[in-house]
C-alpha cells in the first residue's frame, strides 16, 4: 500500500466523518462496565453492535456467571443492561496481560446507539510508524483524585500520542509485546487513565485502535500506558460474533467514486461487497448521494439482493443495508470496474448474513490476524530491537556495552575482544573502591559461561574485587568464538544489596576491564593490568533517536580557524561570526555532532550557536565579520552588534556526543535570505598550555521540513558574582526561577512541548534538577541528575513530550559540594567559578529566549549581614594591592568626596531599576578578564569595604566573607534557605534582548512539592557526616550573622 493511497483514504474517512460530530467527549459508543447489583465500576468498554461490547480480558477473567455484571451507556442515562455471555480470547494470558480482549453479550438492544469501528492491520501499522498524535482514550473519572466524591461517571477524553514501543517498555516490570500491544504518553497535564479505566478504548477519529489494558493509574503523572492492539483481535471478535448470528464486516472506500460507498469484506481474495447509502442521504460539506444503478456502478458483477428492507440507525447507516456482491475475481474484471485495490482501514458490525461469504471471511481474517504462540515471536527479534542502547566503552571498540532498561530491571549484552573475562562495573566516582562489579567469561574447554557478582575494595585491601555474600546478577547467555566473548546478564535497578549500586536515571560511571586468561573458581581473580577504563553514561534513559540519513540530509561545519590558546590563559571564552549556507528557503536542523580538534578533548568545554537578529542591520558589516577569526566573547573588543546573538541554536558540552532530534522536530536554519549564527567556544586551560585549535560543530540539515518548528530555552540563574557558593559544604543549593508572568507573556496557549534538556553548571556541581510548578502544585521534573558528571554533560532525551502552559513556573536547582574549597565560589566563566543553567530544547518555537533570575543586590548583601559599604577611588586600591598599605584605612563620611558604589535608597531592594544600576556598577568593576587568570586577592568583593553595620565596618567585603564560620551548619542553611527561597530579580528575554516583560522582583513561589512514589526505599544510605562543635570565638559572629539574616526577610 503506497503512502499516496493511504493519505487519499484517510482523507476521504475524514470527509465522511467529520470531527463536528463528535465535538468534545461525545463518545455515545463508550461503555461503562459495573456489578449487576451495585454501583463500583469495573472497567470502561466500547459498544460493537446493539447486543455486542468489547472490554479488556482481565476485567471478567473468572467470572463464572456473565449476569453478575450489567453495561451501562450514556445515552441510555445510564441503565444497567445485564451480561448474558462472556467470550474471553483463547490467547488471553492472565500474567503477561497479552491478548487482553474480550466480549460480552447483553440481554437486551441498546437502542438508538451509535458504534465503534475497529481498526484493522494496515490502518494500524501506518497509524504506529508515524507515532500517530492527538489520539483520543476515553476515561472514566469516578476514581480520579481529582475529581470530587459523588461525582460518579464522568466521561473524560484524554488527547495522548501513540509512543514509540522502545521508549515505554522500560517502565513495566512485564514483557510488553509489541505484536498485540501499544503504547501511548499521558495527556498535556501527565494525566494518565485511572484505576477502573481497563478496556476503555482509545480512538482515532471514531475508529478504535486498542483498549487500555494496564499502567501505573492517574495517581502518578508523566507515565506511559499500555493498550491491547484491537487489529490483532479481528479474527477472535469476528469468530465469536458469528457464533450468535451477526458478522463484522470491514469497511474501505473505492477509488474515484462518492465517498458515501463502501467496500466491506475486504481482503477476501474472491468477493466483495458494496454498501451504499440511500440515494436521500445527506451530509454537510458533501454533495447529494448519487441514485445507484448496479449497472453503473459494478458493471460487470454478478449481482443479488439479499435484503429488500432498510433501517437507517443515528450512524446514516443501513444496518441490513441493500446488498451487492461482488463475484469476481481482483484481476481483470476488477480493472473493468475501476475499482481500487482493496483496503482495509476498519471494521463495523451488520446484520448481514450470507453463509458463503461470511464463512471464507472469517476464515481468511482468522487466517491473517491469528497470532503465533508468543514465545515463537520473541525468538524472532532482532538484536537491534533487543538491545536498544549501545556504547563503545573504550577509544577503539574492543569493549562494547549494550543494554536494555525496564520498569524495575535492565538487561546488559557486552561484547569484548578477548578469550578471557571481561569485568564492567558501577562506580559512584570512576574508581574501583565501593564499585559494583560484574565478571563474566565463557570456560575454553567446556564452553560453559559464568558470572561473579562482586565489589571493589579499597587499594589496602588488595587490587582485585571481592566476590558478594549475595548474587544478585542472573546470567542470561554466554558465547566464545576465536576473538571475543560475550556475555549477557540482568539484574534488578534497586537489589536492597549494600555492595550493590543502585541504577536510576542519573549519570553512572560505568568502569571496564578484561584479561586474555579465565580466572579459576575458588582461585585468587587475575588482576587486570592496564586494560581498564571508564565512561559516564546515562543508563535509563530513552532510546536514542538515530542519525536522518538520504539524499536530503546535509552538513554543515561550523568550526574555528586555528584558534590559538596561550599558556597564560586560564579560561577563554571565543566567539566568531559564520553566515549560514546560501539557501533558497528555510531548512531544519535535525542534529549535531561535535569535531574536536586533535588531542584537545581537554580544552574545549561547552560549544553554543547563537542566532543572530540582524533587524535590517547593514548586512555587509555581518559579511566583514564573518570574514574574521572571532573576538574574545563579552569583553570591550567584541562588536556591540554581537549582543544581538542571543537565542541559542544548539548547546554542546564536555562529554556530549552530540544530538539527534526526534522525527517531528527540527531547528529553523537560514529562515532570512542573510543569516548570520555566532559560535561561542569555552576552553578550559587550567594546566596553561599552548595549542591551535579548529573545534566547532556540524549541523545536519535538511530542506524535508519536519511537522513542528523548535528551538532552544535557556533557563537558571543569571550570570553574576552574586551567585553565591560557600565553602566546606557537602551540599548547598542555589536556585534560578523562571516565573511564571514570562511563561504566560511568551507561551503560546496550549504551551511548549519539552523534548529534551541539557543541565549546566561547572566542578562543583553535584546534582541538577529542572523542576516544573503549576498552580500550586510541584510536577514530576523535567530533567534531574543526582549524580552530575561535569565531563559529561549529554543532553537528556524524555521518554514522551511534557507540554509547559503558559502560567507555569521552572526552577532550575543545582547542588554544589565544595568540601575541599576554603573560599567562597562565585558565579563566573571560569570553570572554577560556577554557573547553574539549563538548555531546553522545545517546540513550537517562541520568542523566548532566556528566563532567569539572581538575588537582588541590596538582598544579597543584607541578607550577608552587611548594609553599607564606603566608597573607593582605584587610587587607594591601587595603594592596597601594590605598596601593602593597611588593609583598610576607614573613609569618614565628613571627608569622603566619593559616592557609594550602591547608592541605595530604603526599600530599593525591591526596586528593578536600583538593581539595574547596581548590576553595570558590579559588572563594570569587574577584577580579570575572562581570557586570563583570576588574580589572586584582586576580586570585586575585596574592593569593597564595610561601613555598616559598625562590627563588621572597615573590614572589605571578601575578609567578611572568609571570616564567616561557614563550618557550621546552622548558619549555612539559613544562607541557602533565604538565597533559595527568598527574593528573586527575575529575567524574560526574547529572542531579540528585549525584554518580553519588564524585570521584577517576586518571591519563591509556594507550592506543593512533587513526591516520587516510584523510588524504592531499601538503597543503602549515605553515610551521616559527623557533627561539629560551635567554637566560642565563632559564636558571636554566628549571631550577629543570624541576626543580619532574619532581619534579610
Amino acid at each position: 500500500m503506497s503512502n499516496r493511497d493511504i493519505c487519499i483514504t484517510l482523507s476521504l474517512i475524514l470527509l465522511i466523518y467529520p470531527k463536528r460530530s463528535f465535538a468534545g467527549c461525545n463518545r455515545p459508543f463508550a461503555i461503562t462496565i459495573r456489578p449487576a447489583r451495585g454501583s463500583m465500576q469495573v472497567c470502561g468498554g466500547v459498544l460493537l453492535h446493539a447486543r455486542w461490547a468489547l472490554t479488556a480480558a482481565h476485567c471478567v477473567y473468572g467470572i463464572e456467571t456473565p449476569s453478575s455484571i450489567a453495561v451501562m451507556a450514556k445515552l441510555t442515562k445510564f441503565k444497567k443492561i445485564i451480561v448474558e455471555r462472556i467470550f474471553i480470547y483463547d490467547l488471553f494470558d492472565p500474567k503477561t496481560l497479552e491478548s487482553d480482549y474480550s466480549l460480552l453479550y447483553v440481554g437486551n438492544n441498546f437502542p438508538k446507539m451509535t458504534f465503534a469501528m475497529l481498526c484493522s492491520k494496515a490502518l494500524f501499522s501506518y497509524l504506529l510508524a508515524k507515532e500517530q498524535r492527538n489520539v483520543q482514550v476515553v476515561t472514566w473519572e469516578e476514581n480520579n483524585p481529582s475529581v470530587k466524591k459523588g461525582r460518579l461517571m464522568v466521561e473524560k477524553c484524554r488527547q495522548v500520542d501513540i509512543l514509540a514501543f522502545a521508549h515505554c517498555r522500560f517502565f513495566f516490570a512485564t514483557t510488553l509485546n509489541p505484536e498485540v500491544m501499544f503504547c501511548t504518553t499521558s495527556d498535556k497535564n501527565g494525566q494518565t487513565p485511572c484505576r477502573g479505566d481497563s478496556g476503555s478504548p482509545i480512538l482515532y477519529g471514531r475508529v478504535v485502535l486498542g483498549s487500555i489494558s494496564f499502567g501505573d493509574g492517574c495517581k502518578k503523572l508523566r507515565r506511559p500506558s499500555v493498550y491491547s492492539r484491537i487489529d490483532q483481535g479481528l479474527g477472535f471478535i469476528n469468530s465469536s460474533i458469528k457464533t450468535l448470528g451477526y458478522a463484522l464486516s470491514t469497511t474501505t472506500l473505492p477509488k474515484e467514486k462518492h465517498p458515501v460507498y463502501y467496500i466491506s469484506a475486504g481482503n477476501v481474495p474472491a468477493r466483495q461487497t458494496l454498501l451504499f447509502r440511500l440515494p436521500d442521504w445527506k451530509e454537510e460539506g458533501l454533495p447529494k448521494a448519487p441514485a445507484v444503478n448496479q449497472t453503473t456502478i459494478v458493471p460487470h458483477a454478478h449481482s443479488s439482493n439479499t435484503n429488500t428492507g432498510c433501517a437507517r440507525n443515528v450512524f446514516d447507516f443501513c444496518d441490513c443495508a441493500s446488498v451487492i456482491f461482488e463475484c469476481f475475481d481482483h484481476g481483470i474484471e476488477a480493472k473493468k470496474a475501476k475499482m481500487s485495490r482493496i483496503i482495509l482501514l476498519f471494521v463495523l458490525v451488520t446484520t448481514t448474513t450470507c453463509d458463503d461469504l461470511l464463512d471464507e471471511y472469517v476464515r481468511h481474517v482468522d487466517d491473517v490476524n491469528k497470532p503465533n504462540k508468543v514465545h515463537q515471536r520473541r525468538l524472532r527479534r532482532d538484536i537491534a530491537d533487543k538491545w536498544t542502547h549501545s556504547e563503545v566503552l573504550d577509544n577503539v571498540g574492543d569493549v562494547v556495552l549494550r543494554w536494555q532498561p525496564r520498569h524495575r530491571e535492565i538487561l546488559f549484552r557486552v561484547e569484548a575482544r578477548t578469550k578471557g573475562y571481561v569485568a564492567i562495573g558501577f562506580s559512584p566516582d570512576g574508581g574501583k573502591e565501593n564499585a559494583d562489579i560484574v565478571m563474566g567469561w565463557v570456560d575454553d574447554r567446556t564452553l560453559r559461561a559464568y558470572l561473579l557478582d562482586c565489589h571493589g575494595v579499597p587499594d589496602s585491601q588488595g587490587s582485585v574485587p571481592i566476590k558478594d555474600e549475595i548474587d544478585n546478577y542472573t546470567l542470561m547467555s554466554g558465547s566464545q568464538n576465536d576473538t571475543h566473548t560475550v556475555i549477557e546478564f540482568r539484574r534488578v535497578l534497586d537489589t536492597c544489596d549494600p555492595n550493590d549500586y543502585v541504577l536510576t536515571g542519573d549519570t553512572v560511571v560505568v568502569i571496564w576491564a578484561y584479561h586474555n586468561t579465565d580466572p579459576h573458581l575458588g582461585a585468587e581473580m587475575i588482576y587486570h593490568g592496564d586494560k581498564r577504563g571508564a565512561q559516564s553514561l546515562h543508563l535509563l534513559g530513552p532510546p536514542p533517536v538515530s542519525k536522518a540519513s538520504g539524499g536530503n540530509i546535509r552538513n554543515w561545519d561550523v568550526t574555528l580557524r586555528n584558534f590559538e590558546i596561550i599558556s597564560n590563559m586560564n579560561t577563554v571564552y571565543w566567539c566568531k561570526i559564520f553566515k549560514a549556507p546560501t539557501l533558497q528557503h528555510k531548512h531544519h536542523i535535525v542534529g549535531y555532532e561535535p569535531l574536536i580538534g586533535s588531542n584537545h578533548t581537554t580544552f574545549v568545554h561547552h560549544m553554543i550557536l547563537h542566532e543572530c537578529e540582524l533587524d535590517g542591520e547593514d548586512v555587509h558589516k555581518w559579511e566583514r565579520f564573518s570574514k574574521e577569526n572571532g573576538r574574545l566573547c563579552y569583553g570591550s573588543n567584541m562588536a556591540p552588534e554581537w549582543e544581538k546573538c542571543l537565542t541559542p541554536l544548539v548547546a554542546w558540552a564536555i562529554g556530549s556526543k552530540g544530538e539527534n532530534f526526534p522525527k517531528h522536530v527540527g531547528l529553523p536554519l537560514a529562515a532570512k535570505k542573510n543569516s548570520f549564527y555566532m559560535l561561542e567556544v569555552h576552553f578550559d586551560n587550567p594546566a596553561m598550555k599552548q595549542a591551535q585549535d579548529t573545534s566547532g560543530l556540524r549541523l545536519h540539515y535538511t530542506s524535508d521540513l519536519r511537522e513542528n518548528e523548535g528551538g532552544i530555552l535557556t533557563t537558571g540563574i543569571a550570570l553574576s558574582s552574586l551567585h553565591f557558593i560557600p565553602p566546606y559544604q557537602r551540599e548547598y543549593k542555589t536556585a534560578g526561577y523562571c516565573n511564571t508572568d514570562c511563561t504566560k507573556a511568551t507561551f503560546p496557549k496550549e504551551g511548549i512541548h519539552v523534548v529534551s534538556v541539557m543541565l549546566h553548571s561547572h566542578l562543583a556541581g553535584r546534582k541538577l534538577k529542572l523542576r516544573h510548578i503549576r498552580a500550586g502544585r510541584e510536577l514530576p521534573p523535567l530533567a534531574q541528575d543526582e549524580h552530575y558528571d561535569f565531563n559529561y554533560q549529554q543532553s537528556r532525551a524524555l521518554s514522551q513530550d511534557v507540554i509547559i502552559l503558559p502560567g507555569d513556573g521552572l526552577v532550575t536547582e543545582c547542588t554544589y559540594s565544595t568540601l575541599n574549597r576554603n573560599k567562597p565560589t562565585l558565579g563566573g566563566y571560569s570553570t572554577k567559578e560556577e554557573m547553574c543553567l539549563a538548555f531546553v530544547l522545545h517546540y513550537p518555537r517562541t520568542q523566548l529566549a532566556g528566563c532567569y533570575s539572581m538575588s537582588p543586590i541590596k538582598y544579597f548583601f543584607k541578607n550577608l549581614g552587611v548594609n553599607k559599604f564606603y566608597g573607593k577611588n582605584m587610587e587607594e586600591i591601587e595603594n592596597i594591592f601594590l605598596h601593602g598599605e593597611a588593609e583598610t584605612n576607614p573613609v569618614s563620611p565628613s571627608t569622603s568626596p566619593n559616592k557609594p558604589l550602591f547608592p541605595y535608597q530604603p526599600g530599593d531592594e525591591m526596586s528593578p531599576e536600583a538593581n539595574r544600576r547596581a548590576i553595570i556598577a558590579l559588572q563594570n568593576a569587574k577584577d580579570y578578564t575572562i581570557e586570563g587568570e583570576t588574580h589572586e586577592g584582586q576580586t570585586m568583593f575585596d574592593k569593597l569595604v564595610i561601613e555598616d553595620p559598625e562590627e563588621f565596618r572597615n573590614k572589605s567585603f571578601m575578609d567578611h566573607l572568609q571570616d564567616i564560620p561557614y563550618n557550621e551548619s546552622l548558619i549555612t542553611r539559613k544562607m541557602e534557605e533565604y538565597f533559595y527561597t527568598g527574593l528573586h530579580l527575575t529575567f524574560c528575554r526574547k529572542r531579540d534582548d528585549s525584554l518580553a516583560i519588564k524585570e521584577s522582583i517576586v518571591n519563591f513561589p509556594n507550592f506543593t512539592v512533587y513526591s516520587d512514589d516510584q523510588k524504592v526505599q531499601c538503597s543503602f544510605k549515605l553515610k551521616r557526616s559527623p557533627s561539629s562543635s560551635v567554637s566560642i570565638k565563632s559564636r558571636f559572629v554566628i549571631l550577629l550573622i543570624l541576626v543580619f539574616l532574619q532581619s534579610g526577610l
